[in-house]
C-alpha cells in the first residue's frame, strides 16, 4: 500500500459511508479524480484508457490542472489500477540575490607643500644654503609621513646642482651657492610625491 500525501482528504472523507461517493468531478476529457478513504491516496480515472493512475503527490496534481476540491472518494477503487503517473518535480527555489555595496573609494591624499624655512635666512653667494618645508596631508592636515622630494633649481635661469630629501613631514633642498651668484635670483622648484599624487611648489631668493 502506498503512503499517502492526501491524508487530510481521507479524514474528511471517513465519515462517509463506505462505497458511497460525492458527485464526481469531470476533468474535461471524461477523467475524474477518485480517491481511497482508507490510505487518502489519490488517483486519476481516467476516460482515455480506463484505469486509475496514483497521483504521486500534491504538486503533481496541480501541475496536471486538477482540483483536490473534486477528489471522490471510495472505499474500494471504483476502476482497475494502472501505472502510477510520473511525479512532476517543482521548480527549483531561486537563489536569493547576493547584496552588493558599492565599493567605497579610498581617499586620496595630496601633498600640501607649506611655507619655506631659509637657514640662513639669506642665501648668500659662495655658501651653502638650505631650504625646508613643511608636508601635511590634505585630508586631515596632519603630517604627511611617507613620500619622496626633487628639485629643479636654477641661478639666473642657469640650472645648479642641488639635492632634495623628504623625512616625516619635511621637504629639505641643500645647495651650494656660486661664487659669482651676487644679486642673481635662485629658483627652487621642488616636488612631493606619494604613491598616487604629488605637489609642486617653486620658491625664489635674491642672492646676497
Amino acid at each position: 500500500m502506498r503512503t499517502s500525501c492526501f491524508a487530510v482528504f481521507a479524514l474528511a472523507a471517513s465519515a462517509l459511508t463506505v462505497g458511497v461517493a460525492t458527485a464526481a468531478a469531470d476533468s474535461g476529457d471524461g477523467s475524474t479524480l477518485v480517491g481511497l478513504m482508507s490510505d487518502g491516496t489519490v488517483y486519476l480515472d481516467s476516460s482515455s484508457d480506463g484505469f486509475c493512475h496514483w497521483i504521486p503527490d500534491g504538486y503533481t496534481l496541480n501541475a496536471l490542472g486538477y482540483d483536490w476540491n473534486t477528489v471522490t472518494w471510495y472505499g474500494d477503487l471504483p476502476c482497475t489500477l494502472g501505472d502510477p503517473l510520473p511525479a512532476i518535480a517543482p521548480p527549483p527555489t531561486p537563489a536569493a540575490p547576493v547584496e552588493t555595496r558599492a565599493t567605497e573609494s579610498a581617499t586620496v591624499v595630496t601633498p600640501l607643500i607649506g611655507k619655506p624655512l631659509a637657514s640662513p635666512t639669506r642665501a648668500v653667494a659662495g655658501k651653502t644654503f638650505t631650504v625646508s618645508f613643511p608636508v601635511t596631508r590634505s585630508d586631515t592636515g596632519d603630517r604627511l609621513t611617507s613620500g619622496s622630494a626633487s628639485v629643479v633649481s636654477s641661478i639666473g635661469g642657469a640650472s645648479l646642482k642641488s639635492s632634495a630629501h623628504f623625512s616625516n613631514g619635511t621637504a629639505s633642498v641643500k645647495l651650494t651657492l656660486p661664487g659669482m651668484a651676487h644679486g642673481k635670483l635662485l629658483a627652487l622648484a621642488l616636488t612631493v610625491s606619494t604613491d598616487t599624487t604629488s605637489a609642486s611648489r617653486t620658491v625664489t631668493f635674491r642672492v646676497a
